[in-house]
């Protein structure tokens, strides 16, 4: 157990793990997914996709397909099926 924390969290709810190890938390305060590495460091963060802002992202669920995923997020009363492709970080 560890405890992630990030200044701009509001009241993370949701949580997912991909197969690489990142965590994935919605939070609808905030209206974002924010997106930490196994440690806790931030990698990402979004709060709207094809130019629609986020509601309410209360939970979420990935599903690897290929070479991305698709993440499952319930917003308020809707269900988005979003693709992502997330690059390695390079060295």
């Amino acid at each position: 157990m560890r405890t992630i924390e990030h200044p701009d969290f509001g009241s993370p709810a949701g949580l997912a793990v991909d197969d690489r190890n990142r965590i994935y938390v919605a939070d609808p305060e905030a209206r974002r997914v924010f997106i930490f590495d196994l440690d806790g460091n931030p990698l990402a963060e979004f709060g709207a996709v094809g130019g629609e802002t986020f509601n309410r992202p209360v939970d979420l669920t990935l599903l690897k397909k290929d070479s991305f995923y698709q993440l499952y997020l319930i917003d308020g009363d809707i269900i988005r099926i979003i693709k992502l492709q997330i690059s390695e970080p390079r060295e």
